[in-house]
């Protein structure tokens, strides 16, 4: 399926042909708000990898060892965000959110592509 797709180029931008850098949140927050949104991509993410890692035990029977790692990873990551949002709870304190992911091919990756092409 081929979709047409475009960029804000405010929030996104071309650093060459083969990579893309956008922001997913950037901005000033209300203590509660910021909390609410870093936790949940956390979650998201944590998510993502224990599903991962149950597939990858039902298909091959094997731990998925990355998966695991990034799980212990986003699980200190977890508790060190809602330290920070517990330590600073209260008043009129405020949170500045940047998430931002950059997308490029690994040089396998970008030599395969290129010899589809």
């Amino acid at each position: 399926m081929n979709a047409n797709v475009t960029i804000d180029q405010q929030s996104a931008r071309n650093i060459n042909q083969d990579m893309l850098e956008t922001h997913l949140i950037s901005g000033t927050f209300q203590s509660w708000d910021a909390r609410e949104q870093a936790i949940k991509l956390i979650l998201d993410l944590q998510n993502h990898y224990s599903l991962r890692a149950f597939s990858h035990l039902e298909r091959f029977g094997t731990k998925d060892l990355n998966a695991e790692r990034t799980l212990k990873n986003l699980n200190e990551t977890l508790s060190e965000l809602r330290a920070l949002f517990d330590s600073n709870d209260g008043g009129d304190i405020e949170f500045r959110l940047l998430a931002s992911i950059s997308v490029a091919p690994t040089r396998r990756n970008a030599t395969k592509a290129k010899a589809l092409a």
